[in-house]
C-alpha cells in the first residue's frame, strides 16, 4: 500500500509487515499505522483499482498515526502517481527521530531508549539489599520495614510489595541539579491511600520533588515543593499495573499514567527551576509526614537524567504493556502487601507450636497466627539444630507465595535465623522443602499449592536467640 507522509507528502510503499511499527519517512517523521485502518485502507484500494470510481471523485484513506519524529524545517515534496492515502495527525510530541536497526527477519525494531542514571528493577527474591542496575550500579538502595518480595508476580519478572505502613526503599542521593529529569515506575496500587502518598520522592538536600498520589488515587507531582494541590485528572486503577512517569523540562512539567486504556498526560505549563536532589532518594514514601507511605506494588523504576521525549516514555509504556501479556500472573495477583491483614498475613485461621521455650506474653507461638505485626515469636534461648516452629491452617490454603521473616520488626537484623530452612506440608504430616533462610527471610513462589501447615526448622548453629514475625501468604 502507498500512504503519503502528512509532512512533505512524499509517497512511502507501506507493507503489511510494517503495519504496528514505526515508518519513518526521508523527511525525518516517524508514524505508526493501525492494523485496523491498513486493512480497510487496502480494501478501499482493491475497490477503486476495480473502477469503482466515478468521475471527479477524490478518494481519501484515513490511518490514525502517532507522531513520534520532528519533521525537517525544509520537507522534501513529491507528487504521488496514483491515488494515495492521507494521514491526519495526532500529535503527542515531537521528539526527535531515533535510529533503527534491521532484525534478521527484516523486520524494524524499536529505537533504543536512552540510559537511566539510577535502575531499580525490584527482581530481588530475598534479603534486604536492592541493587542498581544502571551502569556502574552507584546507587544500590536498602529495604526500610519489612516489604514483601514478590517474584513472578511484575511487570518485567519480579516486584516488591508494600503495606502502606513504614515499608519503602531508601537510596542513595541522586545528586541532579537539574530541571531536566525524567522518573519512572509501574506501580500497582492497592487499598486506599493516605494524602500525598510518596510512590517516588526526594525530600531533602534542599529538594522537594517527586510523584505522589491522593486517597482517592489521583496521580500528582510536586517540583521544587510546589504544584502538589494542581488536579491532573489522572486517576490510577486499583488492582492492575499502571506506569507512571514525570518528566520536567525547564519550561513545563508533564505526568504520564500508562493504563490498559493508553498513555494519558498531563502537563503543567509553567517554568521548573533546578532541583539539587542532594537528599536521599525514596521509592515508595514521601518522609515529609511518618504516614506517607504507598500501599501496593511496585516494579522497575528509573531516574534519567534528561526529559525522555513522548515517544520515548511511549515505548517504555508499550514494553511494559507486552510484558504484561506474557505474564498472566501479574494482573490476576491481588496486592500481596495491600489494604488489610486479610490480604496477604496469616491471621486468625491458623495455630501454631514450637518445640523452643518462647519468652511469653506477646512473643508466644500463637502470635504467629494474630495478624498483629507487633507480636511474634522470640525464642527464651539461643534454639538447638532441628529445632521447630509450626503453623497450622485450620482449613487447608491455597497459595502461591509463601515468605517468612526474622527478627524482630524493631530493630531489623537483630535475633534473625541465620541457619534455617522453611517447609510446607499438603498434609500436616509430611513436610517438604522450599527455601532457606537467607539474611533471615525465606521466600518461595508455589504453583498454586494447597496446603495445611507450614514449619521453621533451624538447620544449623545458632549465636543468639531467636524472633520469627508472622508468616506471609499470597
Amino acid at each position: 500500500m502507498k500512504f503519503a507522509c502528512p509532512v512533505c507528502k512524499r509517497t512511502l510503499d507501506v507493507t503489511p509487515q510494517q503495519v504496528g511499527r514505526d515508518v519513518a519517512c526521508p523527511c525525518g517523521i516517524a508514524f505508526t499505522l493501525d492494523r485496523q485502518m491498513y486493512s480497510e485502507a487496502a480494501n478501499r484500494r482493491r475497490l477503486l483499482v476495480a473502477g469503482i470510481v466515478g468521475a471527479g471523485l477524490a478518494l481519501f484513506f484515513m490511518v490514525t498515526i502517532v507522531l513520534t519524529a520532528k519533521p525537517s524545517k525544509k520537507p522534501a515534496a513529491a507528487e504521488p502517481r496514483e491515488p494515495v492515502a492521507v494521514l491526519p495527525v495526532v500529535p503527542v510530541g515531537l521528539p526527535k527521530a531515533q535510529p533503527r536497526t534491521e532484525s534478521p527477519a527484516g523486520g524494524v525494531q524499536a529505537p533504543a531508549l536512552p540510559a537511566p542514571i539510577a535502575w531499580w528493577t525490584l527482581d530481588e527474591t530475598a534479603g534486604r539489599a536492592v541493587a542498581d542496575s544502571a551502569a556502574g550500579g552507584r546507587r544500590p538502595g536498602t529495604l526500610a520495614g519489612s516489604p514483601v518480595w514478590a517474584p513472578g508476580l511484575g511487570v518485567h519478572g519480579g516486584a516488591l510489595a508494600l503495606n502502606g505502613s513504614g515499608q519503602y526503599v531508601k537510596t542513595p542521593a541522586l545528586n541532579l541539579n537539574s530541571n531536566t529529569v525524567t522518573l519512572t515506575a509501574w506501580i500497582r496500587q492497592g487499598g486506599t491511600q493516605v494524602p500525598d502518598t510518596g510512590i517516588l520522592f526526594c525530600r531533602g538536600g534542599g529538594t522537594a520533588a517527586g510523584i505522589l498520589t491522593t486517597p482517592g488515587g489521583e496521580l500528582r507531582y510536586m517540583w521544587a515543593d510546589k504544584f502538589w494541590t494542581l488536579s491532573s485528572r489522572l486517576l490510577l486503577p486499583k488492582r492492575a499495573w499502571t506506569f507512571v512517569a514525570l518528566a520536567v523540562e525547564k519550561e513545563r512539567g508533564t505526568l504520564y499514567m500508562g493504563s490498559s486504556t493508553g498513555l494519558h498526560t498531563f502537563v503543567n505549563q509553567t517554568p521548573h527551576a533546578p532541583e539539587t536532589f542532594g537528599g536521599e532518594f525514596r521509592i515508595g514514601c514521601d518522609p515529609s509526614l511518618a504516614a506517607r507511605y504507598f500501599n501496593g506494588m511496585m516494579d522497575d523504576v528509573r531516574v534519567y537524567d534528561r526529559t525522555l521525549t513522548a515517544g520515548e516514555l511511549q515505548e517504555l509504556y508499550r514494553r511494559g504493556r507486552e510484558a504484561l501479556k506474557n505474564n498472566p500472573n501479574a494482573d490476576s495477583a491481588a496486592p500481596t502487601a495491600g489494604g488489610s491483614a486479610a490480604d496477604f498475613f496469616l491471621a486468625p485461621a491458623a495455630t501454631a507450636a514450637a518445640s523452643i521455650p518462647a519468652r511469653g506474653g506477646n512473643y508466644t507461638a500463637d502470635k504467629l497466627a494474630d495478624g498483629d505485626r507487633s507480636t511474634f515469636f522470640w525464642s527464651e534461648k539461643t534454639p538447638a539444630k532441628g529445632s521447630t516452629v509450626t503453623i497450622s491452617f485450620k482449613n487447608p490454603v491455597q497459595v502461591s507465595l509463601i515468605k517468612c521473616v526474622s527478627g524482630t520488626p524493631e530493630k531489623p537484623g537483630s535475633d534473625t535465623l541465620r541457619s534455617g530452612i522453611l517447609e510446607i506440608s499438603a498434609d500436616g504430616m509430611g513436610f517438604r522443602k522450599v527455601a532457606e533462610f537467607v539474611n533471615g527471610t525465606a521466600q518461595a513462589a508455589l504453583p498454586k499449592s494447597i496446603i495445611t501447615a507450614a514449619r521453621i526448622t533451624v538447620s544449623g548453629t545458632e549465636k543468639s536467640t531467636v524472633a520469627i514475625q508472622d508468616l506471609f501468604l499470597k
